[in-house]
């Protein structure tokens, strides 16, 4: 684990080694069981970025439920680029984005080689929620104890979000990769989608899921990034080694 700060708030990253595993599930019709490699090592995010560390560096809060410690929410695919750019500038790092007015990735480009901060590749975060296991959630493998690794099932009027890192961590420490809120990748929902209104993959599921559908690691939803926000949707940081 590294850990880190910007302006007094410290956040930790956690070591994701090169390795293959199973991505997919048979209970999954658009991520079929098969098998992956992850060909570079990276770090990922222990909690997903909260409130005080966006509003650290963007200066603003757009989260729906305000606590410092919560997750940060209502943000859009394109709100998350440009946090990573400029955490990334502030650190002294690359910049892993770049806008590109003719790029078909909504007006991005995406170096792969930078050492700055980027959002987690669709294979990059089911590796880390799976952690060298098979399980259907991150963290476990039966529904009835998820309860004790994430935050969901909230849909009456006084549901939220939660304060990050106050369930059980997974098998290699990350944190609410089922439930609270679901997070942003850098991947298109049809990677055959060449328009510019694409729907981008979010993970992980969040506070008001009532089954255990849309919690298991392997389940894919996508959304717009040219607007889409929730109450439900933050990211988590990711990092080449």
């Amino acid at each position: 684990m590294k850990n880190y700060s910007v302006s007094g708030i410290r956040y930790n990253m956690i070591d994701c080694p090169k390795g293959t595993f199973t991505m997919g599930h048979s209970y999954e019709e658009y991520n079929r069981p098969r098998k992956e490699s992850i060909e570079r090592a990276f770090l990922l995010g222990e909690t997903v970025v909260t409130q005080e560390l966006y509003e650290a560096v963007m200066g603003t809060n757009p989260s729906v439920f305000k606590n410092p410690q919560n997750p940060v929410e209502n943000l859009s695919w394109v709100e998350a680029i440009r946090f990573c750019n400029e955490l990334s500038k502030l650190q002294g790092l690359d910049q892993c984005y770049a806008e590109n007015s003719d790029s078909d990735d909504f007006g991005w480009d995406f170096n792969t080689r930078k050492n700055g901060y980027r959002l987690p590749t669709e294979k990059e975060w089911e590796y880390a929620a799976k952690a060298g296991t098979e399980n259907l959630y991150s963290g476990t493998d039966d529904y009835r104890d998820l309860a004790e690794y994430g935050w969901f099932g909230e849909k009456s009027a006084t549901g939220s979000t939660h304060p990050v890192a106050t369930k059980k961590p997974n098998e290699w420490g990350f944190y609410d990769m089922s439930g609270n809120v679901r997070e942003w990748c850098w991947d298109k929902i049809n990677p055959n989608n060449t328009f510019l209104d694409a729907g981008r993959v979010n993970r992980g599921g969040n506070w008001c899921c009532l089954d255990g559908i849309s919690l298991r690691s392997s389940f894919r939803l996508g959304n717009s990034p040219a607007g889409i926000k929730g109450s439900g949707l933050g990211f988590r940081l990711c990092r080449n080694i």
